[in-house]
């Protein structure tokens, strides 16, 4: 009798530690601080399961869409980041990163025209970002579009004249 008065005991003092390693979460805000440092700790799968934890209290939530898309990109999940980076891009089209997210997809899903449109919207913004020009001449010669390429590439020597790389 007293053995299971004591495991009693000792069930219900762990039941709410187990609980509590669920990762349930009373507001969105904590779902996107709990994703993001996931983001951080580069464990992408945790990060887009609690993003979309998140997105249930918080269908809307612009931020937790971001850090959803950059999960779901990275784990090669290019539609399901795509969807969720193009609804963000909908309410914020000047978000750097969100840009930069989609051009990874599309390059990595070989949507060529997709991805350029999408660099030359950051060439808008940064018209003198030589990551982006590079990235844009490389797209074209993917594409097998060399005269864009080339044209790009002359682009790019006239903003920066004296960098021979």
């Amino acid at each position: 009798m007293k053995i299971t008065k004591h495991l009693l005991i000792i069930l219900l003092l762990c039941l709410p530690l187990q609980f509590c390693n669920q990762d349930e979460y009373s507001s969105s805000n904590l779902y996107l601080e709990a994703a993001k440092s996931e983001i951080e700790n580069q464990n992408f799968s945790k990060a887009a399961s609690l993003s979309s934890k998140g997105l249930k209290l918080a269908p809307q939530d612009l931020d937790l869409k971001t850090i959803n898309g950059k999960a779901n990109l990275e784990l090669g999940n290019y539609d399901n980041a795509r969807y969720m980076l193009k609804q963000v891009y909908i309410q914020k089209p000047k978000n750097l990163a969100v840009l930069q997210y989609l051009v990874d997809i599309e390059h990595k899903s070989k949507r060529y025209s997709d991805a350029i449109c999408f660099i030359n919207e950051l060439l808008e913004q940064t018209p003198y970002s030589k990551n982006y020009w590079t990235k844009k001449v490389t797209i074209y010669k993917e594409m097998g579009n060399i005269k864009d390429a080339e044209r790009a590439l002359m682009r790019l020597n006239q903003i920066y004249p004296e960098d021979k790389s």
